[in-house]
């Protein structure tokens, strides 16, 4: 559910709000609030960005808007909210040492609760390389498995496909999802993913994470945190 949250921003921009969920305020978060926040860094990166969204889990196409009152950090640092995008909350802050473990707040009209989470450890991709050539038929995706317990992987490949039904003729954006691998450093993508993407230039997508119930005082929800690479390919 959480790539769902984690994307609704964009969509909803994309559609200019046509299906987008509301935006409400004034609910018991403790009763109503389901917290979605992902703590990500790009693989190599100093910069940790958080992005917090929280939903009326009695309607999950309603985003709930904070009061003044109520606000997230991440290590000291208050999630903002996002201009012309309600509901959506965005801070970065820097890389912690290993064990990469960070501190999550709310603040909840100054009842303050806490609790800290790990990132992964980051990683190298060994397979395919940055700039190479895949085959539509399918390849394998390597990378240095991380050893350790409750760590999955995500894969995603982004391109190029057949122009669908809307009213222009051009190659409809793509993507095909990988979900919930286990993080054992190696994955197939075979040829039923890459069908409905055209040759050319793809984008694969390799991120280990993490989740966790968050225990700082709302209904429910999760605290992903996350180490992602990017691989530039060309499918032939």
């Amino acid at each position: 559910m959480w790539r769902k949250f984690a994307f609704v921003g964009t969509m909803c921009l994309a559609l200019a709000a046509t299906g987008c969920p509301t935006t409400v305020t004034g609910l018991d978060l403790s009763v109503r609030g389901a917290l979605n926040l992902v703590i990500s860094r790009i693989s190599s990166s100093s910069i940790v960005s958080a992005r917090a969204t929280v939903w009326d889990n009695g309607s999950f196409l309603s985003l709930i808007t904070l009061d003044s009152d109520q606000f997230f950090t991440v290590d000291g640092s208050r999630l903002n909210s996002v201009p012309f995008l309600s509901g959506v909350y965005l801070t970065q802050v820097g890389v912690v040492n290993p064990p990469n473990t960070h501190t999550v707040v709310f603040n909840n009209k100054g009842v303050v609760m806490s609790m800290a989470v790990a990132l992964p450890d980051d990683f190298t991709a060994t397979n395919p390389p940055n700039g190479s050539n895949v085959s539509k038929s399918g390849f394998t995706v390597s990378w240095s498995p991380s050893g350790v317990a409750n760590t999955r992987v995500d894969i995603e490949i982004e391109g190029l496909g057949p122009d669908g039904s809307d009213s222009d003729t051009d190659p409809d954006q793509v993507s095909k999802l990988l979900s919930n691998l286990p993080d054992t450093g190696s994955a197939n993508v075979g040829t039923a993913d890459l069908s409905g993407f055209n040759t050319g230039a793809i984008k694969l997508t390799i991120r280990r994470y993490r989740e966790f119930n968050q225990t700082i005082g709302l209904a429910e929800g999760t605290i992903r945190t996350e180490v992602v690479r990017e691989i530039a390919l060309n499918l032939q």
